[in-house]
C-alpha cells in the first residue's frame, strides 16, 4: 500500500550516475497526480528529443518513421525503467 500513498523515490537513489534531466523525466512519468504526468507518449517523445538536443526539421517519410520508432523505443525503455524503480521501491517498504 505504500506505493499508493507516497511518491516514488528519485531514480537517482538507485542510479546516482543517471543524468538529472532523465531522472526528472522518469519522475514525471510516474507522478502520483495524473495532471503532473505527460499527457501522452508524444509529449514523452518530445521531452526525450529535447534532452537529446534533437531539432525538428523536415524529414523524409522514411526518416520520420525511423525517428518515431527510436522515440517510441526510448519511451518504452524509460517507462520500463520507471516501473522497475516503482517495483524496487514497493519491495523496500
Amino acid at each position: 500500500m505504500r506505493h499508493m500513498n507516497k511518491e516514488c523515490p528519485s531514480p537517482r537513489n538507485f542510479r546516482p550516475d543517471l543524468p538529472l534531466p532523465v531522472a526528472n523525466l522518469i519522475e514525471r512519468m510516474v507522478a502520483k497526480d495524473p495532471r503532473e504526468r505527460y499527457a501522452d507518449w508524444t509529449a514523452v517523445a518530445e521531452a526525450i528529443d529535447a534532452y537529446a538536443g534533437g531539432k525538428v526539421i523536415a524529414y523524409t517519410a522514411r526518416r520520420v518513421r525511423r525517428r518515431r520508432a527510436r522515440l517510441a523505443l526510448a519511451a518504452v525503455l524509460l517507462t520500463s525503467l520507471g516501473a522497475g524503480v516503482g517495483v524496487i521501491w514497493s519491495q523496500l517498504g
